[in-house]
């Protein structure tokens, strides 16, 4: 039905009938007073399609068997970097804990975290408190290098988490962790703020000790940082003997 657009009753009519409103009963009722549910974004449902870090519920619960998961796993982000990752080789707790944030270029070539120059300085770092290599967990938050050596922020959450699993499994008593972006992404502070302080990181099984201090390779471009560097692991060395 049309209606004439010159009279009072007809424009009222005709307004309701582009709203789709033109039937005064039907067999079936409708919730007018019901609140319309908004629709959901495709932004939040391309959200939910991924997998949250929440989703890591069923990573594994003993370290072999959590090792070999982070060795193949498609549902962590080195898996969209590159077709190697550099994982501990052992897989017996340790009491000193040391987190790296990512494999550098050189060791993506050799398969070995701190394969090359700033690997002989981490060893003077670990040698100057009595410790070696075979003394401590090493790894490294990223098991594999990102493009460009950059985390981008949904990356970063999820090796966070699953770096706290890690942790819990690893079990140790204390954590050394090197760089900005390793103490950025682990601790709830900021990491010059963190620096140089005693930190407790909570885990999936409770919480740790931690100390942040500079990585070996911005020792190397910064000489000058050394000493302040020797005052935390110091503090390592404290939190060990404690």
């Amino acid at each position: 039905m049309e209606y004439r657009t010159d009279h009072t009753i007809g424009n009222l009519l005709g307004w309701w009938q582009l709203a789709g409103v033109d039937t005064l009963v039907s067999d079936s009722g409708h919730g007018w007073l019901t609140p319309v549910e908004p629709a959901k974004s495709v932004a939040a449902a391309a959200t939910t399609d991924h997998a949250s870090p929440q989703s890591f519920g069923e990573m594994p619960t003993s370290l072999p068997e959590f090792l070999s998961w982070l060795k193949t796993s498609p549902d962590v982000p080195e898996a969209a970097w590159a077709n190697n990752r550099i994982l501990p080789e052992i897989t017996q707790p340790r009491d000193v804990m040391v987190i790296s944030d990512m494999p550098d270029a050189e060791d993506m070539q050799a398969d070995a975290l701190f394969s090359s120059g700033v690997g002989r300085l981490l060893d003077a770092m670990l040698g100057a408190i009595g410790l070696d290599r075979g003394a401590i967990y090493l790894c490294s938050l990223a098991s594999a290098r990102p493009p460009g050596g950059m985390f981008d922020p949904a990356s970063v959450e999820r090796l966070a988490h699953i770096m706290r699993r890690h942790i819990s499994l690893a079990a140790p008593k204390t954590l050394l962790l090197l760089g900005d972006k390793t103490s950025r992404a682990l601790l709830t502070a900021d990491a010059p703020e963190a620096k140089g302080k005693l930190q407790l990181l909570n885990h999936d099984r409770g919480t740790v000790a931690a100390i942040a201090t500079f990585h070996p390779r911005f020792l190397m471009r910064q000489p000058a940082a050394k000493a302040e560097c020797w005052s935390d692991l110091q503090m390592l060395l404290k939190g060990i003997a404690s």
